[in-house]
């Protein structure tokens, strides 16, 4: 991976804790990726301490108030961001935010609510803000058609998925529960897919993430994976995204997984 791989502008979602936040963390203490400008979102900033410590310690991060549920408030979200990142557009919106309501719900315990709720924020909210936010995305790639091939340094849209979502693992010790979860995450991955497709042609990049079983609120302390451990690896395949993984679904660790 070279070190030079580096993007002027990076969106990460649901960056008020977990991975989310270690994220922001890493970024903005890269020796070679650091962003010039980082916009990190929080259902309620307000409530984001370690957000704004990190924020009053660095200027290239902005704190910007999303709920991806809300897609009401996308457009006037757009508008934000591009007055942020200018005529030179956004390079890489990372898809991070996701609930998991139940990990030990089963056929006979779920309710629709509860599969509704997780279709939304996992599958559909980044779909539309992806949707929103495209512009931005072709307008950074336009701006950067001297970079040959796919890199972040051009364009990219990173989606954060689970291992739980696919299909062909969905068996041994991972196999069966997660309802709604698991549905959701495999709905996100058939839709990262199918934007690849589509934004190919603008010279913008698609990667799907696991980021591991992370020790996390959602994860849980048993988790074999620190946040600390996980986003480190997130960034080597982020800052690795080419011709040759584009579209791919990657863990934290570099290996390519099944669909």
């Amino acid at each position: 991976m070279p070190s030079t791989k580096r993007m002027r502008s990076l969106l990460i979602t649901g960056a008020n804790r977990g991975i989310g936040l270690e994220l922001v963390r890493q970024f903005l203490s890269h020796p070679t990726a650091k962003p010039e400008i980082l916009i990190a979102t929080a259902r309620k900033p307000a409530e984001a301490k370690e957000l704004h410590n990190l924020a009053a310690k660095d200027k290239s991060l902005h704190i910007l108030p999303l709920d991806v549920t809300k897609f009401d408030t996308f457009k006037e979200f757009g508008e934000k961001v591009s007055k942020i990142v200018g005529d030179k557009g956004l390079n890489v919106l990372l898809n991070n935010a996701g609930i998991l309501l139940d990990r030990e719900s089963k056929l006979e315990t779920i309710t629709p609510d509860s599969m509704t709720a997780q279709f939304v924020s996992n599958a559909v909210a980044p779909v539309m803000l992806t949707k929103e936010l495209l512009p931005l995305v072709k307008k950074a790639a336009a701006a950067q058609s001297s970079v040959q091939g796919i890199s972040v340094n051009k364009a990219a849209l990173v989606y954060m998925s689970s291992v739980l979502g696919s299909v062909k693992s969905n068996e041994g010790q991972w196999g069966g529960g997660y309802w709604g979860y698991r549905e959701s995450k495999a709905a996100l991955d058939m839709s990262a897919r199918t934007i690849q497709k589509e934004v190919a042609p603008a010279g913008v990049g698609v990667l799907v993430l696991h980021p591991g079983w992370v020790q996390t609120d959602m994860g849980g302390p048993n988790a074999l994976v620190t946040p600390t451990q996980s986003v480190q690896g997130l960034i080597k395949v982020i800052l690795s995204l080419s011709d040759k993984n584009n579209g791919a679904f990657i863990q934290h660790d570099g290996a390519e997984l099944p669909w």
